[in-house]
């Protein structure tokens, strides 16, 4: 009997968890702005996990549901980047039509003005694409147009230009930024001139990046280390409930239900302290 309670109690477990990564998913991709084929795609895989929960639980291969909760979140983050990585493709085609308008407008305009107007928009263009020569070399065209013609042009124009100048000099490794007081350094020395802080190196002054291998490193460590923690978790309530029920059917209740309270309590305090240990201690040192 108490067997056939934990048992049941275990896959209700399973079964709630599926269900409430349901519900999550349609509120994380409306914070991520996830396309309705995606979500409609990954709210299907997790209903066909809770089908294949009840097969698997009528079979007799309870464990195994175990494994079907972490799959969801996995498949839903890779979903996630690859609607992402879409998403930027689809910006950078939108932007051609765009450029090429501007690239015309430079080359058959007559008006200094109009001329003016579309290599700065062209160089932002540029920016955005991390590509900073280009986008210095039209700022710098844009400011001659001005100077030649003696017109007023944008007041941030020669802000624009030490941006992009800036970014592109770190983008080549020849300087780095302090994170902690904006200090421009060399990149032959490794501590702040101005502030004494450690060099960090970055891909551009906008972005907290320390190098794509790193990201990528995170950010698989970012999907597994939950998933290992949630499985983990699940498998250990399983363990504690096939435990209770083996003590209930061969000690006296009064000192089953205190020993099992005790070992339960313990279990989840030590499992607590390996999971805070982990993702303080050896998570940080796998990212270095």
């Amino acid at each position: 009997m108490i067997f056939y309670i934990s048992r049941t109690s275990l896959f209700f477990l399973v079964f709630f968890s599926l269900f409430l990564e349901l519900i999550h998913f349609p509120q994380d991709g409306e914070l991520y702005e996830i396309s309705k084929r995606s979500l409609l795609l990954i709210e299907l895989i997790t209903i066909l996990f809770l089908v294949l929960a009840l097969f698997t639980a009528r079979k007799g291969y309870l464990s195994l549901c175990l494994l079907y909760v972490p799959i969801p979140l996995v498949l839903w983050e890779w979903i996630k980047r690859q609607d992402m990585k879409r998403d930027e493709r689809i910006r950078i085609k939108q932007e051609e039509p765009d450029m090429q308008r501007l690239t015309e407008i430079i080359e058959k305009a007559v008006e200094p003005a109009l001329i003016y107007k579309a290599l700065v928009e062209l160089g932002d263009l540029y920016v955005k694409r991390q590509e900073y020569e280009k986008a210095i070399g039209f700022y710098m065209h844009a400011e001659e147009i001005c100077e030649r013609n003696k017109f007023s042009g944008l007041l941030g124009l020669s802000f624009k230009i030490k941006r992009a100048e800036k970014e592109n000099r770190v983008k080549k490794g020849e300087i780095w930024v302090c994170m902690e007081c904006s200090f421009d350094n060399p990149s032959s020395i490794t501590v702040c001139k101005n502030c004494g802080h450690a060099k960090v190196l970055r891909k551009s002054i906008k972005s907290d990046l320390l190098k794509q291998k790193q990201e990528i490193k995170k950010d698989v460590l970012n999907i597994i280390f939950p998933v290992a923690a949630i499985t983990a978790g699940l498998h250990l309530i399983y363990f504690l409930l096939h435990l209770f029920a083996f003590l209930y059917s061969h000690m006296a209740r009064w000192l089953s239900c205190s020993l099992i309270l005790v070992f339960f309590a313990l279990t989840i305090f030590f499992f607590i302290k390996l999971i805070v240990f982990v993702k303080n201690t050896v998570v940080p040192k796998l990212l270095k």
